[in-house]
């Protein structure tokens, strides 16, 4: 394999020195740029995943506009239940659908785990052809999900803020459990192994749902099979596990054959180093929402990050560097931040009314502070989805428009909603009513 000409994330996760920290973000191929937007105009989801030239496309489209440290190749987590057998359909904007789901021991007696070079073979050519195109540049990131994430939607055959069915199917059906969650840690296995022939660089296991769990819970449920998945991918690839929201297994995992360990954004840096003892390499973990700010205070939001994570005390000389790889991190000098600010407001903040009879008025565009700003309608799935009957948006009208939302007031105090169109979370309430104002970065 050639030298990479930007190794700044396999040093970082080595623990290497490095001149300054890494950067790559989460979901950086996909639904914000504009480009990626027209693909999805015109293939569905699944095509433009199972197509290989599509998804290293995608994968690609962000490379050259955000100056990133790795590419992450555009896939899914659920290309393993359907390798194993299973249905999966995704409706734009409401999320996957398994419409059979894990209930007893012949259901799951009828997996597969075998032929995963064979059925998977998009996933691994969309890799070879990413890493061609690549052409040494920049590492790239090979992914999926973990067991019990992987698991949860196998029982409940869709999204869930709880995972009630799944938990409780593990509760209940404890042999069971054990028996789904070895089938898929079993298949993963073979399914990283087979990313990193094809050209990744790097692993990452997304356990997405973990923090639905108890540390005690935790423990049985999704700690054995990450352990498991990290010795059995040791001497193929660096490991990066992601157990998001399960801070308090930081320490355990720290103790096992991973590189790094991401965080979220609800556990301080200081922490984080205090729980791992500088055994791994961190990764994280600017709160994604924070970006709706200012340029300004995200630009001091982010050295606030960085300087808690600090140093070692015997490697000081190392711009602690590889204690932070980007998890929607923007260091200064990497990403240029108004920059990557108007690419981040390139996919709509929407505001949604509740019970809205119609399209709402809320002034023509010469009402606004920039002339080409200009109020859209969105599709209808999202208020399908949420059980609203309309939205709109705030859209730059020229591709090199700087344009952020400043605030958004509701006019008759009820609270306001807020789709954050990265992570289909929503922010806050809804509202009847609602001031949109805006503001010009564009001379910043």
């Amino acid at each position: 394999m050639n030298k990479l000409k930007n190794d700044l994330l396999l040093k970082a996760l080595r623990q290497e020195k490095v001149e300054r920290p890494p950067v790559w973000m989460m979901r950086q191929a996909g639904r914000y740029l504009p480009e990626y937007i027209k693909l999805r105009e015109k293939y569905d989801f699944f095509t433009r995943v199972e197509t290989p030239e599509l998804a290293a496309e995608i994968t690609l489209q962000p490379i050259q506009r955000l100056g990133v440290d790795a590419a992450i190749i555009f896939s899914d987590i659920l290309v393993i239940p359907q390798a194993m057998g299973l249905q999966v359909l995704m409706e734009e904007g409401k999320g996957p659908l398994l419409p059979n789901v894990i209930r007893a021991q012949e259901d799951i007696d009828s997996l597969s785990t075998g032929n995963v070079e064979e059925k998977l073979n998009h996933v691994f050519k969309a890799l070879s052809l990413t890493k061609q195109e690549l052409n040494g540049e920049i590492p790239l990131i090979g992914f999926a999900g973990a067991p019990w994430t992987i698991l949860c939607y196998m029982i409940e055959g869709k999204g869930s803020k709880t995972w009630d069915k799944a938990k409780q199917f593990c509760f209940t059906q404890p042999e069971l459990a054990r028996q789904l969650l070895q089938k898929i840690t079993n298949i993963t296995i073979q399914y990283l192994k087979a990313q990193a022939k094809a050209g990744a660089d790097v692993l990452q296991i997304f356990d997405s749902w973990s923090g639905t769990l108890s540390p005690a819970d935790f423990k049985v449920i999704s700690q054995p099979y990450l352990i498991q998945i990290a010795d059995a991918l040791k001497d193929t690839a660096p490991i990066i596990l992601f157990p998001k929201g399960s801070w308090y297994a930081l320490n355990d995992l720290s103790e096992n054959c991973v590189c790094a360990l991401g965080l979220d954004w609800c556990i301080s840096p200081k922490k984080a180093r205090e729980l791992t003892g500088n055994k791994v390499t961190l990764q994280g973990n600017f709160d994604p929402a924070k970006l709706l700010l200012p340029v300004a205070e995200i630009k001091k939001a982010v050295k606030e990050m960085i300087d808690e994570f600090g140093v070692t005390a015997d490697r000081r000389d190392d711009a602690r560097g590889q204690h932070r790889i980007g998890r929607r991190k923007l260091p200064e000098g990497t990403v240029r931040m108004p920059e990557l600010v108007a690419e981040r407001i390139a996919a709509p903040v929407v505001v949604a009314w509740q019970n809205a009879p119609g399209l709402v008025e809320i002034g023509d565009v010469e009402d606004f502070p920039m002339a080409d700003a200009r109020i859209i309608g969105l599709h209808d799935h999202l208020a399908a989805h949420l059980g609203l009957d309309f939205e709109i948006a705030v859209e730059p009208r020229e591709p090199n428009l700087l344009l952020i939302v400043d605030h958004l007031v509701a006019q008759d105090g009820d609270g306001v909603f807020i789709h954050d169109p990265l992570d289909g979370i929503p922010l806050a309430r809804t509202c009847r009513q609602a001031e949109i104002k805006v503001r010009d970065f564009s001379d910043e």
